[in-house]
């Protein structure tokens, strides 16, 4: 992880969040955006509850923002060999989800 990375947090811990504040954004200079259902210490995507569907509403924003992300930095997010980190992992429950930012892996004409 480098401060060129976005980790996107879906239903943050309270318990952990500042474990991540402290070594993450402090020490590695990353930002952290949170999707949750309440607000949280970092930036928050607010999402509805969705009740017995929550961790279907959460799942679907998360990959929401990947694949929005990916389009508007022009990331072929098909044909990606080699990129690592990119996409989802599953931490305690929780999704992260890890977005290099890339020089120069551009879709030409986007």
């Amino acid at each position: 992880m480098d401060k060129k990375e976005v980790l996107i947090w879906i239903e943050p811990f309270a318990a952990e969040m500042g474990k991540f504040n402290e070594c993450l954004v402090k020490g590695v200079g990353m930002n952290i955006i949170a999707v949750s259902t309440k607000k949280t210490i970092f930036p928050t995507i607010i999402i509805p509850d969705g009740g017995q569907y929550a961790e279907y509403v959460q799942l679907a924003a998360g990959w929401n923002i990947l694949v929005e992300t990916g389009i508007s930095l022009g990331i072929d997010l098909i044909n990606q060999p080699g990129q690592g980190k990119w996409g989802m992992n599953i931490y305690r429950n929780s999704f992260i989800y890890l977005f290099p930012l890339p020089s120069s892996n551009k879709r030409e004409g986007v």
